[in-house]
């Protein structure tokens, strides 16, 4: 490759290095290989214009000349059209077009790789229509995925971006084990948010695995994209090389010595002309579109002979165009008027063009344009076939321009008139385009930004609004926030500019309504409280003045969601008791049942559980009288919630079995699988392991196939308090310590503090105190930093055990005082009975070294208060109570035996 061959060379070295690495090998875990120090993320940089496509292009080439070649395949983001970046919009567009690939890449796998997806990644099904078609084919997921693709399903197989992203690393992991994969995205400076960050997770979580990817961005681009701010790829890069994992690969303009190169490729016999070599050099400043464009001129002009690779004289006085912009602009001026019209039209639609469109727009039988088309690309090389695609919904013949400048140049190239007669007819098309993916679920928010660009150019600004809200809503379907923030924020603007042009109030008063609304609900998940309370009354506001009254009552149980997330229990027990009564006034099922479910949860914040249990069983009436199924399995898990806290395990069994039924008739597979989780916890509670441990299992399966790391560590801890309730403390340990790297890896706070209390378990069964003591202590400090009382409590009661054990009672009193005055505050009978038996066995071995006027009192202290604490742990059938009834027989008897009654956070 001319002029490239030492980035060539560095890239094809590295892809070759990926078959040294054994395939069907795990990144971490039993039997993973010692993972590579070399980096596999490949940044290939420049200028426009300067040759990194056409690098990637010669990567293909290379490794398809391979012997054994490997996977590869290329993705590329999509180009602003009139002036709107459309790529920054479109969640996780190019990673669908690459995983869209890998399914295609091996036709006679194709049954086997979708079927992947169906098992490891449903959740990319909305964004993959091709594997959706073989996928629904499937019996074992056909149910599942016509509910996961459904107009108005919840994303049912994944509940946050981190799984989303994680169903993405299983699939590619799974790939990997049949050979090596090579991922290349182009054009990364105008990629999403979300793209880039899924480009960080993969990376790290694959190292050392026969996985690469290839990244081709300009630097300038991104530096200046986002209003300045710069583009988040370069963050991902700055911390990808903090960890060793990237390198760049920049693309220089081309020497003296390339450019001779190239002359004697293009042109066999070309004999050495220096001074046209100088010439050409100093004109094009290296830039390889720059040269490649005005050849092709010279070629035209005749100063050059195609055939022989003469130069005539003269070339030196020819007007030479001031930059590669210019070339371009010159190269489509010498197009036939024909064909110059018919990509001017073209351009319209973008960068990439479809024949189905175009034909539409020109009123060219379709089978005639695609010969002129193909022509072009022949004769001109402005444009190129990219085959047969499914671009918005339906699959046709797609061609790209050779290059953005050539596209950008032809839609400037058309007068305003005539620019806006195309956007329109465009716009009729992708009208039609968008009915079919709004029904279909797929590749919706790519088509709403489309339209929206249209519709803006056109004054159309309500619709543009419109088709965004709805681009933002299945961009959170992805739970790509900025995306979806970004799409909103646009919606907004069009309804401000549709409200200066005259259009109904009413209307945009409802759109602006949804639109903070939406926004509300994303900031809530982001942690982002004042803004999201600040949305849900701006919310508010609009569906009053739009005369919307069941927008009004969800308005206010968004505020009250949130504001009870910032710990104001009144506040939103408040507007959640407003939202309710509101609704019962206008009959509106889904408002009362949301509302008091909210006023429960408040309840429950301040530990009036009577109170909870009212507010839920009324939510649970409403939904069914509604035939709220979802609802009505919520309600029946929050009633179990409570019951569980009271130690009421019977009927905490029977709600939460309830909840799971619901949700496996709904198919919602993911909700079942927590549901069987907390079904797991609660036999584990009441002494049925064996029980437990199924149901853990189960629920771990689920977890793994959807990417839920969060849920699959809780099953992880709980299968490793089960090792260790069997004697098998290396099991034990391993569980645990696997939840550990998988929480502090994705910044799961809660998680780790509960493994870090696992752990001290295992330590203190081992009789190893300084062990237990250090992770019981790390336990405390996580639960606290995440104000997580129950956890702070069950750190206190665990430490207290450690000090006992140790026999030091002064400090076990300290902590069961601690645990029991927390316990009393959140109002937990099991841990107030926990942290009180606690406090009773540091005054038994305070007994041990008490004068003998003391120790009787002491120990009549230490009898009655775990007596007591016995016989409440028995009343909630704790299988704590046997362990405790133990400790007090030998008390009782003069015995000096130190407990063993730690407990984990759940």
């Amino acid at each position: 490759m001319i002029g490239r061959t030492e980035q060539l060379e560095r890239i094809m070295s590295a892809i070759d290095a990926l078959g040294a690495v054994a395939p069907g090998s795990g990144a971490s875990g039993a039997g993973a290989p010692v993972a590579s120090t070399a980096a596999n993320v490949l940044f290939v940089t420049g200028e426009a214009g300067i040759g990194k496509s056409t690098l990637l292009a010669a990567v293909r080439r290379e490794c398809a000349a391979r012997r054994t070649p490997p996977v590869v395949a290329l993705a590329e983001c999509s180009t602003p059209l009139a002036g709107q970046d459309i790529g920054e919009v479109e969640s996780l567009q190019p990673w669908g077009e690459i995983m869209a690939s890998l399914v295609t890449a091996q036709p006679e796998r194709r049954h086997e790789t979708t079927k992947l997806v169906g098992e490891l990644a449903l959740a990319w099904v909305r964004v993959i229509p091709v594997v959706g078609d073989v996928i629904e084919s499937l019996a074992d997921t056909t149910k599942i995925v016509r509910s996961h693709m459904g107009k108005d399903a919840a994303p049912a197989s994944a509940a946050s971006q981190q799984q989303i992203f994680q169903q993405y690393v299983n699939f590619l992991t799974k790939l990997a084990e049949r050979g090596p994969l090579v991922l290349m995205i182009d054009d990364a400076h105008w990629a999403d948010t979300a793209s880039t960050n899924l480009l960080f997770a993969a990376a790290r979580q694959l190292h050392g695995l026969p996985v690469l990817f290839i990244v081709a961005y300009r630097p300038d681009d991104a530096a200046s994209s986002r209003g300045g701010e710069g583009h988040p790829l370069l963050h991902i890069r700055n911390e990808l090389e903090r960890y060793d994992l990237a390198l760049d690969i920049d693309v220089p303009r081309m020497t003296a010595l390339d450019l001779d190169a190239l002359l004697h490729q293009r042109y066999p016999s070309y004999q050495n002309n220096d001074a046209f070599e100088e010439w050409i050099a100093r004109v094009s400043s290296g830039n390889a579109l720059f040269i490649a464009q005005f050849l092709h001129t010279l070629e035209e002009d005749g100063f050059i002979d195609p055939v022989a690779g003469t130069i005539r004289e003269g070339f030196e006085s020819i007007r030479v165009p001031g930059s590669a912009a210019a070339v371009v602009k010159e190269r489509i001026r010498r197009l036939s008027e024909d064909a110059r019209e018919m990509l001017r039209y073209a351009s319209v639609e973008g960068d990439t063009f479809t024949s189905s469109i175009l034909a539409r727009i020109t009123e060219m039988p379709q089978l005639k344009l695609l010969q002129r088309l193909r022509l072009l690309e022949e004769s001109h090389r402005i444009i190129r076939a990219l085959g047969k695609q499914r671009i918005y919904s339906r699959e046709t013949s797609a061609f790209q321009f050779g290059h953005a400048l050539l596209h950008k140049a032809m839609y400037e190239d058309l007068g305003e008139e005539e620019r806006e007669l195309l956007h329109e007819a465009v716009l009729d098309v992708l009208k039609e385009e968008w009915e079919i993916a709004r029904s279909e679920g797929a590749n919706i928010e790519g088509i709403a930004a489309r339209i929206a660009v249209h519709a803006r150019v056109l004054g159309q600004h309500r619709l543009a609004a419109e088709v965004l809200l709805d681009g933002a809503k299945a961009a959170w379907h992805e739970y790509a926030a900025e995306e979806s923030l970004r799409m909103i924020d646009d919606a907004l603007a069009s309804l401000e500019v549709a409200a200066g042009a005259g259009a109904k109030r009413a209307e945009l008063d409802r759109l602006r309504g949804i639109a903070h609304l939406h926004r509300a609900d994303v900031l809530r998940t982001c942690a982002r409280f004042a803004e999201s309370i600040g949305d849900s009354d701006r919310a508010r506001e609009a569906f009053d003045a739009a005369g919307d009254s069941t927008g009004v009552v969800d308005a206010i149980n968004s505020a009250a969601r949130t504001i009870l997330k910032t710990g104001d229990s009144v506040e939103a027990g408040r507007r959640a008791l407003e939202a309710t009564t509101m609704a019962e006034t206008i009959d509106y099922a889904r408002g009362r049942v949301q509302g008091r479910a909210t006023l429960g949860n408040a309840m429950v914040s301040r530990s009036e559980f009577e109170a909870a249990l009212e507010e839920y069983r009324a939510s649970l009436a409403h939904a069914e009288a509604a035939g709220l199924r979802y609802e009505q399995a919520a309600a029946h898990d929050n009633l179990g919630s409570v019951y569980d806290s009271i130690g009421d395990y019977a009927r905490a069994r029977d709600h939460i079995g309830q909840s799971i039924a619901t949700l496996r008739e709904l198919g919602e597979r993911l909700g079942e699988a927590q549901a069987t989780l907390n079904m797991g916890v609660l036999d584990m509670r009441v002494g049925e392991f064996e029980r437990a441990r199924g149901l853990l299992e189960r629920a771990l399966g689920a977890f793994t196939a959807a990417g839920d790391v969060i849920h699959e560590n809780a099953v992880l801890i709980n299968l490793g308090i089960l090792a260790l309730h069997d004697g098998q403390l290396d099991a034990a340990q391993s569980y645990t310590e696997q939840a550990l790297a998988i929480a502090q890896r994705i910044g799961d706070r809660r998680t780790e503090a509960s493994a870090y209390s696992t752990i001290g378990e295992v330590r203190l069964a081992a009789r190893d105190l300084p062990a237990a003591l250090e992770n019981f202590t790390r336990s405390l400090e996580l639960h606290g930093e995440t104000q997580d009382r129950e956890g702070m409590a069950i750190a206190h009661i665990n430490l207290a055990d450690v000090h006992a054990s140790a026999g030091r009672a002064a400090e076990a009193r300290h902590h069961a005082v601690e645990a029991c005055a927390i316990a009393t505050a959140i109002g937990s009978p099991f841990l107030v009975a926990m942290a009180e038996a606690g406090r009773g066995h540091a005054d038994a071995i305070e007994a041990r070294t008490a004068g003998e006027a003391e120790r009787a009192g002491l120990l009549d202290s230490a009898v009655r208060i775990i007596r007591t604490a016995v016989e409440a742990l028995e009343g909630m059938e704790s299988p704590y109570a046997e362990t405790w009834r133990t400790i007090l027989a030998d008390i009782e008897s003069g015995a000096q035996v130190a407990p063993d009654a730690a407990i984990s956070s759940r």
